[in-house]
């Protein structure tokens, strides 16, 4: 009896403290909710909301999110999402680490930008407010800072992983065109592998599938961004020439009739030195000038003489390209390469050189050479 007893106060002290550890894994996941709740309004910052934050076990779930777009900004939203799945790392909470394993993005649509100087710009602000949240935790925590006021332990913020599903994307091109040129993407999906903030540091991987145009568009790769490195393969395929017309006439006052766009290319940076071979292919390529120019110099040559001499046997202008520069260099320009490099590949499709023009060439391909010459600004 002695025994029994001994043993069932035993179990009942097992019961209590298995109890015990119960309640407080509730209570610490009730204040980790509460903690995650309030940090993620701030990286939403004032212009952002959630209408639902539920702080599960494993997950915490986002219900319409809406992150709001500067001034300025061509669209009211930079980003807009039915649903965000997050997959915390709960023992990051107790130290100066936010760790996030993975983030799921459905049903969302998304802006971005490039400005005037070629900085390309996605969801404006969030880097400032996950800024501005660090300062606000390195100041609650005085323990973690420095005699001279710099923080000894600054929070880091890590996602592993972060993918969106099924969504859309506006880019505004404001370099190319004014008012910027924009290009819709839709059944747009995409993971983005690793990331660190404010440091940047580590290498992220690229997966990106989406329509656009009528066609397909795939980007995949790694790339450091604090320091610009790295190695992406960008595919174009079945693109409505049309949906790219500045990008292939340059702003020259004539229009796109026709045609699709083809593309792959090879991007690589290492310490800044930007090698990207590519080849454009076009098919069924047909443009109309509104004014002469050297495009519209190009497409007044009769056809036989002009575009159809740039064709191949399937009715295909095929154009081999080498983006080569020093990303530092301030007299280095990617769009400048672009141009110089495509209007070359037509010359070399026409078998005429920019050097020979007007060296006993037929009238013909005088014309060809002199509008091409034109267009890769020589």
């Amino acid at each position: 009896m002695v025994a029994e007893r001994r043993g069932s106060k035993i179990l009942w002290a097992l019961l209590s403290i298995v109890a015990l550890i119960a309640v407080g894994g509730v209570v610490a996941i009730q204040w980790a909710g509460s903690e995650i709740k309030h940090r993620i309004t701030e990286v939403l910052g004032p212009n952002g909301s959630a209408e639902q934050i539920e702080v599960g076990l494993y997950t915490v779930h986002l219900e319409k999110v809406r992150l709001g777009a500067p001034p300025g900004w061509p669209t009211t939203d930079s980003l807009r999402a039915d649903s965000i799945d997050i997959v915390p790392d709960w023992r990051a909470w107790f130290s100066h680490r936010l760790h996030l394993k993975s983030v799921d993005v459905r049903g969302f649509y998304q802006s971005a930008v490039r400005t005037t100087d070629g900085k390309l710009v996605v969801l404006p602000g969030l880097k400032e407010n996950v800024a501005q949240m660090a300062q606000a935790h390195e100041a609650n925590h005085p323990e973690a800072t420095l005699p001279n006021g710099e923080p000894s332990q600054p929070l880091e913020v890590q996602v592993d992983q972060i993918a969106f599903h099924n969504g859309q994307l506006d880019f505004y091109d404001e370099k190319i065109a004014s008012p910027p040129f924009a290009v819709h993407l839709d059944a747009f999906n995409a993971t983005l592998g690793s990331l660190d903030f404010p440091a940047l540091s580590k290498r992220s991987t690229l997966d990106i599938s989406a329509r656009m145009g009528g066609g397909k568009l795939t980007v995949n790769g790694w790339v450091e961004f604090d320091t610009r490195d790295s190695q992406i393969a960008i595919s174009l395929a079945g693109i409505d020439a049309k949906t790219m017309q500045p990008y292939l006439l340059r702003g020259e006052k004539a229009t796109i009739e026709s045609g699709t766009v083809d593309m792959t290319m090879n991007w690589n940076v290492t310490s800044y030195a930007l090698h990207a071979p590519g080849k454009l292919t076009l098919t069924n390529f047909h443009i109309q000038p509104k004014s002469d120019g050297p495009i519209g110099a190009l497409a007044s040559i009769p056809k036989k003489a002009a575009i159809e001499a740039l064709k191949n046997d399937q009715g295909r202008i095929e154009i081999n390209f080498e983006l080569a520069g020093n990303l530092r260099d301030p007299k280095f320009s990617i769009d400048e390469d672009w141009y110089k490099r495509i209007g070359t590949g037509l010359a070399k499709a026409a078998g005429v050189t920019v050097e020979g023009v007007g060296k006993g060439a037929g009238d013909a391909a005088k014309n060809i050479g002199n509008a091409l010459k034109g267009l890769i600004g020589h």
